[in-house]
């Protein structure tokens, strides 16, 4: 009986090892930036094959490191271009338009790592798969 405790207590041991392996990754969490060094934000924005001309471009800086890190907003111009400062790494964007769906939850979100010396990012909606 005690050979078997001892084989059930072995494989308990490895499934929660492999688990845990899985789970958590070899490497760790992932990184992600505590900078907060600012820098230039910057492209186009393209609604259903035309440039917007109105709207916003809400850029979200925030990550489990820098939780209090505002929001940025940069307002889409008439020629469809957008502008504004936000913090380098990692941030999520999310393009407000009348011609979007009205619900927040359900606006499309991209993610691009912002570099130190600026970074154009056009964003094309929707999507072409």
């Amino acid at each position: 009986m005690q050979r078997r405790n001892r084989r059930d207590s072995t494989r308990n041991l490895a499934t929660l090892t492999a688990f845990s392996l899985a789970f958590f990754g070899c490497g760790g969490p992932p990184s992600v930036s505590t900078s907060n060094d600012e820098a230039t934000i910057s492209g186009s924005v393209t609604l259903f094959g035309k440039k917007a001309t109105s709207g916003q471009v809400i850029i979200d800086p925030s990550n489990y490191k820098r939780p209090d890190s505002a929001p940025r907003v940069a307002k889409i111009n008439e020629d469809g271009t957008y502008e504004t400062k936000t913090l380098v790494g990692d941030n999520i964007l999310r393009v407000e338009h009348p011609s979007l769906t009205k619900s927040r939850d359900d606006m499309p979100t991209l993610q691009v790592k912002v570099e130190s010396g600026g970074t154009k990012y056009d964003i094309v909606l929707p999507d072409s798969k």
